[in-house]
């Protein structure tokens, strides 16, 4: 799946070569020279980050996951989809002097939050469960863009495809649990908190990966300086070990360039 994203998304940048040399030969020579140097970006994105994991890693023929299990779970801190913000800044630099070809390197600092709750009912109870968190993550993504103005126009798209390093600073996962006595009518509360889903000692021993890489693929819809995007990613590595978690995240992006 991967390889077939990547692939899609250098025949996109390739096909469009001849016309977006014929479109910038019929821009003007100002706005030519302009993007012929490069640029620096600043935008801002919101993150809808889904999750895909798998326990493999567990025996099904114990039929007792315990500890074990409960830990991976508890201590991945994350639900099924998260939100996030990020903000950052890219600098465009031209690789190939007579296409419109880019090399486009910058840093990015990203918050995700989630909030899950849940109740069961039974004969003798009622439990509420709600599940909270936070993380704080440095980026810095690597992509390859193609420049291709719309002649006539102060319009372009921008194709581009990449990957991404990641370093996740710090995270914390709070579970609040109630369960009401049907008989009696008394509430139990319970809390429990990880200070730093990252941090050994937090989580015995189960903690989440700091560092992660993975591509990225989308387009840019310039109007002068200003410019919109979309793009779609996946890790290639693991954001907890135990429970083979990775992130897939569809972005979209409000920015400016100078």
């Amino acid at each position: 799946m991967k390889i077939k994203f990547l692939a899609l998304a250098a025949a996109m940048m390739i096909s469009t070569t001849s016309f977006a040399q014929f479109s910038q030969s019929k821009s003007s020579s100002n706005s030519s020279n302009e993007i012929s140097k490069g640029w620096n970006s600043l935008y801002v994105q919101y993150n809808s980050i889904g999750t895909s994991y798998s326990l493999s890693s567990f025996n099904d023929r114990d039929y007792d996951y315990g500890d074990k299990y409960q830990k991976a779970i508890d201590n991945s801190g994350l639900s099924e989809k998260l939100n996030a913000f990020t903000i950052g800044y890219n600098r465009a630099i031209n690789v190939a002097p007579s296409t419109p070809l880019y090399l486009e390197v910058g840093a990015a600092l990203q918050y995700a939050f989630y909030s899950d709750d849940y109740s069961e009912d039974y004969d003798y109870y009622n439990s509420y469960y709600k599940f909270t968190g936070s993380m704080l993550t440095a980026k810095v993504p690597v992509s390859l863009l193609y420049h291709v103005a719309i002649p006539n126009s102060d319009f372009a798209i921008e194709p581009f495809v990449g990957i991404d390093f990641k370093y996740n600073i710090i995270g914390t996962a709070k579970a609040k649990s109630e369960k009401t006595n049907n008989y009696n009518n008394k509430t139990y509360k319970d809390e429990e908190k990880i200070d730093n889903i990252f941090d050994k000692k937090d989580c015995d021993g189960h903690q989440a990966n700091r560092f992660q890489a993975g591509w990225h693929v989308g387009a840019n819809f310039v109007y002068k300086k200003a410019f919109i995007g979309i793009s779609y990613g996946q890790d290639f590595s693991k954001f907890h070990d135990d429970i083979d978690l990775k992130f897939n995240t569809l972005s979209a992006t409000l920015g400016c360039r100078f």
